[in-house]
Protein backbone atom coordinates (compact mmCIF):
# COMPACT_ATOMS: atom_id res chain seq x y z
CA UNK A 1 0.00 0.00 0.00
CA UNK A 2 1.46 3.64 -1.02
CA UNK A 3 0.95 6.58 1.49
CA UNK A 4 -1.37 8.63 -0.98
CA UNK A 5 -3.76 5.56 -0.59
CA UNK A 6 -3.53 5.97 3.43
CA UNK A 7 -4.12 9.65 3.19
CA UNK A 8 -7.20 9.08 0.86
CA UNK A 9 -8.69 6.75 3.49
CA UNK A 10 -7.89 8.83 6.26
CA UNK A 11 -9.74 11.81 4.67
CA UNK A 12 -12.83 9.44 4.02
CA UNK A 13 -12.60 8.14 7.74
CA UNK A 14 -12.70 11.70 8.99
CA UNK A 15 -15.20 12.91 6.89
CA UNK A 16 -17.76 9.59 7.30
CA UNK A 17 -17.33 9.36 11.17
CA UNK A 18 -19.54 10.16 13.80
CA UNK A 19 -18.22 13.31 16.23
CA UNK A 20 -16.97 12.28 19.36
CA UNK A 21 -19.14 13.21 22.38
CA UNK A 22 -21.97 13.97 20.76
CA UNK A 23 -25.67 12.74 22.02
CA UNK A 24 -27.76 11.75 20.08
CA UNK A 25 -24.67 10.54 17.40
CA UNK A 26 -23.95 13.13 14.70
CA UNK A 27 -21.76 12.90 11.81
CA UNK A 28 -19.96 15.45 10.84
CA UNK A 29 -21.51 16.20 7.36
CA UNK A 30 -24.95 16.00 6.28
CA UNK A 31 -23.94 13.33 4.27
CA UNK A 32 -23.82 11.35 7.16
CA UNK A 33 -22.08 7.83 6.13
CA UNK A 34 -22.01 8.19 2.58
CA UNK A 35 -18.41 8.57 1.84
CA UNK A 36 -16.04 6.63 -0.32
CA UNK A 37 -12.92 6.81 -1.54
CA UNK A 38 -12.95 6.90 -5.12
CA UNK A 39 -14.51 8.73 -7.99
CA UNK A 40 -15.70 5.73 -9.61
CA UNK A 41 -18.97 4.72 -7.33
CA UNK A 42 -22.20 4.89 -9.09
CA UNK A 43 -24.38 6.88 -6.93
CA UNK A 44 -27.93 6.90 -7.17
CA UNK A 45 -30.29 9.57 -6.07
CA UNK A 46 -30.69 7.87 -2.76
CA UNK A 47 -27.35 8.03 -2.45
CA UNK A 48 -27.65 11.98 -2.05
CA UNK A 49 -25.85 13.90 -0.40
CA UNK A 50 -22.71 11.97 -1.10
CA UNK A 51 -19.23 12.99 -0.38
CA UNK A 52 -16.25 11.04 -3.13
CA UNK A 53 -12.68 11.44 -2.17
CA UNK A 54 -9.88 10.94 -4.81
CA UNK A 55 -6.45 12.06 -5.96
CA UNK A 56 -6.21 13.68 -9.05
CA UNK A 57 -2.31 14.88 -9.37
CA UNK A 58 0.69 14.79 -7.26
CA UNK A 59 4.00 16.61 -7.74
CA UNK A 60 7.18 15.04 -6.47
CA UNK A 61 10.54 16.55 -5.70
CA UNK A 62 13.57 14.94 -4.97
CA UNK A 63 15.04 15.28 -1.26
CA UNK A 64 18.46 16.21 -2.81
CA UNK A 65 19.96 12.77 -2.47
CA UNK A 66 22.99 12.11 -5.02
CA UNK A 67 21.58 8.93 -6.18
CA UNK A 68 17.96 9.73 -6.43
CA UNK A 69 17.03 7.33 -3.97
CA UNK A 70 16.79 9.78 -1.04
CA UNK A 71 13.68 11.43 0.57
CA UNK A 72 11.20 12.44 -1.46
CA UNK A 73 8.92 15.22 -0.68
CA UNK A 74 5.20 14.72 -2.46
CA UNK A 75 2.50 17.53 -2.98
CA UNK A 76 -0.82 15.37 -3.29
CA UNK A 77 -4.30 17.12 -4.93
CA UNK A 78 -6.64 15.33 -2.94
CA UNK A 79 -10.05 16.36 -4.33
CA UNK A 80 -13.42 15.91 -1.67
CA UNK A 81 -16.19 16.20 -4.05
CA UNK A 82 -19.77 16.93 -3.11
CA UNK A 83 -22.70 15.72 -4.99
CA UNK A 84 -26.13 16.54 -4.33
CA UNK A 85 -29.37 16.46 -5.78
CA UNK A 86 -32.35 19.22 -5.75
CA UNK A 87 -33.52 21.97 -7.74
CA UNK A 88 -33.60 26.06 -7.70
CA UNK A 89 -31.77 27.30 -4.69
CA UNK A 90 -32.21 24.84 -2.41
CA UNK A 91 -29.68 22.91 -4.25
CA UNK A 92 -27.05 25.63 -3.60
CA UNK A 93 -27.88 25.95 -0.33
CA UNK A 94 -27.19 22.34 0.46
CA UNK A 95 -24.13 22.76 -1.68
CA UNK A 96 -23.11 25.83 0.57
CA UNK A 97 -23.47 23.74 4.18
CA UNK A 98 -21.82 20.57 3.78
CA UNK A 99 -19.05 22.63 2.04
CA UNK A 100 -18.61 24.44 5.45
CA UNK A 101 -19.25 20.95 7.02
CA UNK A 102 -15.97 19.85 5.03
CA UNK A 103 -13.85 22.57 5.86
CA UNK A 104 -14.79 22.22 9.37
CA UNK A 105 -14.25 18.79 9.45
CA UNK A 106 -10.72 18.68 8.02
CA UNK A 107 -9.65 22.08 9.78
CA UNK A 108 -6.78 21.23 11.65
CA UNK A 109 -7.03 17.91 10.87
CA UNK A 110 -3.53 15.36 11.16
CA UNK A 111 -3.06 12.29 10.62
CA UNK A 112 -0.42 10.18 11.32
CA UNK A 113 2.12 8.28 10.06
CA UNK A 114 1.02 4.73 10.53
CA UNK A 115 3.93 2.18 9.67
CA UNK A 116 3.63 0.88 6.15
CA UNK A 117 5.99 -1.73 4.69
CA UNK A 118 8.50 -0.73 2.82
CA UNK A 119 7.99 3.20 3.47
CA UNK A 120 8.32 6.12 5.91
CA UNK A 121 6.26 8.50 5.37
CA UNK A 122 5.11 11.41 7.54
CA UNK A 123 2.50 14.51 6.55
CA UNK A 124 3.48 17.81 6.91
CA UNK A 125 0.73 20.21 6.07
CA UNK A 126 -2.77 19.85 4.52
CA UNK A 127 -4.24 23.30 2.78
CA UNK A 128 -7.17 23.85 1.32
CA UNK A 129 -6.49 24.95 -2.17
CA UNK A 130 -9.79 25.67 -3.92
CA UNK A 131 -13.28 25.52 -4.31
CA UNK A 132 -15.30 24.53 -7.79
CA UNK A 133 -19.53 24.20 -8.16
CA UNK A 134 -20.74 23.20 -11.25
CA UNK A 135 -24.41 21.61 -12.05
CA UNK A 136 -25.50 19.29 -14.90
CA UNK A 137 -29.04 18.80 -15.21
CA UNK A 138 -31.26 15.56 -17.24
CA UNK A 139 -35.00 16.57 -17.29
CA UNK A 140 -36.46 17.52 -13.60
CA UNK A 141 -33.39 16.44 -11.96
CA UNK A 142 -30.24 19.09 -11.29
CA UNK A 143 -27.08 17.41 -9.71
CA UNK A 144 -24.77 19.62 -8.50
CA UNK A 145 -21.03 19.22 -7.58
CA UNK A 146 -18.72 21.17 -5.44
CA UNK A 147 -14.89 20.36 -5.50
CA UNK A 148 -12.81 20.94 -2.54
CA UNK A 149 -9.09 20.52 -3.98
CA UNK A 150 -6.90 19.89 -0.75
CA UNK A 151 -2.62 20.06 -0.96
CA UNK A 152 -1.76 17.46 0.90
CA UNK A 153 2.57 17.18 1.55
CA UNK A 154 4.03 14.53 2.64
CA UNK A 155 7.42 13.17 2.70
CA UNK A 156 8.36 9.73 2.22
CA UNK A 157 11.43 7.77 1.90
CA UNK A 158 11.60 3.80 1.23
CA UNK A 159 13.00 1.68 3.50
CA UNK A 160 15.73 -0.48 2.47
CA UNK A 161 16.02 -3.96 4.50
CA UNK A 162 19.02 -5.47 4.98
CA UNK A 163 19.11 -8.46 2.47
CA UNK A 164 20.80 -10.38 0.75
CA UNK A 165 25.11 -10.10 0.10
CA UNK A 166 26.52 -7.10 -1.98
CA UNK A 167 28.24 -7.83 -5.19
CA UNK A 168 31.10 -9.15 -4.99
CA UNK A 169 32.15 -7.78 -8.17
CA UNK A 170 31.50 -5.24 -10.64
CA UNK A 171 31.44 -5.13 -14.23
CA UNK A 172 31.66 -2.29 -16.82
CA UNK A 173 30.95 -2.72 -20.45
CA UNK A 174 30.73 -0.24 -23.38
CA UNK A 175 27.53 0.96 -25.07
CA UNK A 176 26.56 -1.01 -27.40
CA UNK A 177 28.47 -4.34 -26.99
CA UNK A 178 26.26 -4.63 -23.79
CA UNK A 179 24.63 -7.75 -22.76
CA UNK A 180 24.40 -11.07 -22.31
CA UNK A 181 26.36 -11.92 -25.35
CA UNK A 182 29.07 -9.65 -24.88
CA UNK A 183 29.93 -10.63 -20.71
CA UNK A 184 32.87 -12.21 -21.63
CA UNK A 185 34.14 -8.82 -22.85
CA UNK A 186 33.26 -6.13 -19.77
CA UNK A 187 36.48 -5.25 -17.32
CA UNK A 188 36.30 -5.82 -13.62
CA UNK A 189 35.99 -2.76 -11.42
CA UNK A 190 35.72 -3.64 -8.32
CA UNK A 191 36.04 -7.10 -6.78
CA UNK A 192 34.92 -7.24 -2.54
CA UNK A 193 36.89 -10.27 -0.86
CA UNK A 194 34.17 -12.77 -0.08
Amino acid sequence: MHPRQVIRQAFSDRLADVVPDTDPPAHRTACLGRVWPSRTKPLFPKDMPALLVYSRAEKVRDGGDADGHGPLTRQLNLTVEILAEGGDDGLNATLDAITVQVEDALDGFDIPSTPLAGWEWMVTQIRLDEVDTDFSSEAEKVIGATRLTYVVTYQTARVVTESGDPPTRVFVGYAPEIGAAHEPEYEEVIRRPI
